[in-house]
């Protein structure tokens, strides 16, 4: 008889190989959002899976043994997220999102970098601690520092009770609409010297302070991959080495960032960067005991910004700050408010249970047609050079910022698709702000033999 260890890593080498033999078969391009979504899937969730439903990388205390439901969550989660997503890859590898860019794009690129310089003085100009800055002369250490961080983003930067209605979506617009604008930049670049090369330099600067400045590592690896990705987003192919490349790029960026940030020395960088890949899903083992304590949540176990507005916040349970509180309770008793990432499809079983299952394979489908559908726009169709660069920037900011979709992130798969997400809706403002919204058409592409 095969052990349950034994059965899952079967399971987990076969999705993978399946997920990389079909896109040789059928192809299907490699560096896609939902390649790269599927491979942080599986370095982050798949992989670790049998772990986390053992309880290895929590404190003792917390280990109750093997837990049978997060096994099969885990699985499921495999085995949905591969087929879904080739399905749909398959089938949307003829269909092509056609359209034109309005006119004198860089013009409005200045225009669009002008305004997050005046929102981010104005910002910085109101917030009372700029942790990046006081850990770099000095005033503060790495504690203080984090500290600082939390009261900005988790107590103050994301309370809208605390903040002015001009900085509620202060995220968006100082580091969505920065980066996207630096994307741009990017690709201008290649191809004409409409940027100057110093402030180019100088805004790429200026995007990763403003990435950095509250310590959060994760956005700042995520802009850095993103323009590692852009000199090989229109090539038709991509080598074995280039891949490698980028995958050993964003390991350095990521223990750089882990030094920069946490104090680590260089030989702890490799097994801390080793542990946060591990714990990326842990926290499931904690938080399905809330669901079997209160029963599933239902609605209340997905907070979307605007129906908060409605039912307030006390009608949502999260999840993710119950198990911080649990996981860290030295933290919690120093009334330090944090959240712990899970898995995006336990998040829907806890909410309807089983029937999750259904509505994470349709919202994977949807993702994956889509990616397809807009890649084929920019890259294998004959359209515009304007058109082909402002989509491929938005493009790398959808491959960059969410890479975690299919992992952690329950609310994405959700509320951007219907529309729920604030974070979408100003992104979409900006790219309607380049792109003609009565150009756009989806396209029966004609196949080649």
């Amino acid at each position: 008889m095969f052990s349950s260890q034994q059965v899952y890593y079967s399971i987990i080498g076969i999705a993978i190989f399946s997920y990389l033999a079909a896109l040789r078969l059928f192809r299907l391009p490699f560096l896609t959002f939902s390649s790269v979504n599927y491979f942080l899937a599986a370095v982050l969730a798949m992989i670790p899976g049998y772990s986390v439903a053992n309880g290895t990388f929590l404190d003792r205390s917390l280990s109750r043994g093997f837990d049978s439901t997060v096994y099969l969550l885990f699985i499921a989660y495999t085995v949905t997220l591969t087929g879904a997503s080739l399905i749909a890859q398959i089938v949307a590898k003829r269909y092509a999102l056609l359209g034109k860019a309005r006119p004198d794009p860089i013009l409005r690129c200045w225009i669009v970098a002008a305004f997050v310089a005046i929102y981010a003085y104005a910002y910085f100009s109101w917030l009372p601690h700029v942790p990046l800055v006081n850990l770099i002369s000095g005033r503060a250490g790495f504690g203080e520092a984090a500290a600082q961080r939390l009261e900005i983003t988790h107590q103050l930067g994301d309370s809208d009770e605390h903040l002015p209605f001009v900085f509620r979506y202060w995220r968006t617009v100082l580091q969505y609409w920065a980066i996207t604008i630096c994307f741009m930049f990017a690709f201008y670049r290649q191809t004409r010297g409409t940027v100057p090369t110093i402030i180019y330099y100088l805004y790429v600067i200026g995007t990763a302070f403003l990435l950095a400045f509250t310590l959060e590592k994760a956005l700042l690896v995520d802009f850095l991959f993103g323009m590692l990705v852009i000199p090989y987003l229109f090539a038709e192919r991509i080598r074995l080495r280039s891949v490698i490349l980028i995958a050993v790029g964003c390991a350095l960026i990521s223990m750089a960032a882990i030094a920069v940030f946490m104090g680590g020395t260089i030989n702890e960088l490799p097994e801390a960067l080793l542990e946060r890949f591990n714990g990326q899903t842990s926290s499931v083992y904690v938080q399905i005991e809330y669901v079997r304590e209160h029963g599933f949540l239902g609605l209340r176990g997905i907070q979307m910004p605007f129906s908060s507005w409605f039912l307030g916040k006390d009608y949502f349970v999260d999840l993710g700050r119950e198990a911080y509180a649990t996981m860290f309770p030295n933290n919690a008793n120093a009334g330090l408010l944090g959240s712990v990432a899970g898995l995006s499809l336990a998040d829907l079983y806890f909410a309807f249970g089983w029937t999750g299952v259904p509505i994470f394979a349709g919202m994977i489908a949807l993702y994956s047609w889509v990616d397809i559908v807009w890649r084929n726009g920019f890259v294998v169709a004959n359209v515009g050079n304007d058109f082909r660069r402002i989509n491929g920037a938005f493009y790398v900011l959808g491959m960059a910022l969410f890479s975690l979709t299919y992992v952690s992130s329950v609310f994405m798969i959700i509320a951007i698709p219907l529309g729920l997400s604030a974070q979408g809706i100003l992104i979409l403002v900006l790219y309607l702000f380049f792109i003609r919204i009565g150009s756009l058409r989806i396209k029966r592409m004609i196949q080649r033999r």
